[in-house]
């Protein structure tokens, strides 16, 4: 944690100290490994900002077993679904973490990245997507899909699936905290 801090913060004194837009731009810091449980940790530091214009940055990838494992292997039973309370209640689980320890406090957050790494039935995806983007949307946290592929036509500039297109559009029709 010592070294992820002290670079942290010297990333911060050097692009304040550069000059022009850079006394005043945003600045990313991602979190220990951008993973919630480790940025949590008390001995995560944000770097101090004197332009108080940094945005801590986390990635969300849970559960594995769902959205990462494709078939069973020796450390674990891949998941087909997703979507149950107890899913719902250990995301919400996570998100009040970055609440309480960031959120409450001024920081702002981006979820750089969240998503899937292999592909799962069609419900099941589609509910993790819009729920995981609601859920951080609502809190103030900008969520950002992290695209294999299999989302987004970039030559056709569309979704391959509209219902989910139409999921995210009324995600952001929502409100959220300020």
């Amino acid at each position: 944690y010592d070294i992820l801090n002290n670079i942290n913060q010297a990333f911060v004194d050097l692009v304040r100290a550069s000059g022009g837009v850079n006394a005043r731009r945003h600045l990313l810091i991602a979190g220990y490994s951008t993973d919630i449980d480790r940025t949590v940790d008390p001995y995560f530091k944000m770097p101090t900002d004197p332009a108080q214009r940094s945005i801590l940055s986390i990635h969300y990838y849970t559960p594995w077993l769902f959205v990462g494992l494709e078939k069973d292997a020796s450390w674990g039973k891949a998941r087909p679904t997703w979507g149950t309370e107890d899913d719902i209640e250990e995301l919400d689980t996570y998100l009040e973490k970055l609440k309480t320890r960031f959120l409450d406090k001024g920081v702002p957050i981006i979820m750089g990245e969240y998503g899937m790494a292999c592909k799962k039935e069609v419900d099941s995806s589609r509910k993790y997507f819009l729920t995981v983007g609601e859920r951080a949307f609502r809190l103030g946290i900008c969520p950002m899909v992290w695209d294999a592929g299999g989302l987004f036509d970039r030559r056709g500039l569309e979704f391959f699936d509209p219902v989910l297109l139409e999921g995210f559009q009324g995600i952001l029709a929502m409100p959220r905290a300020r």
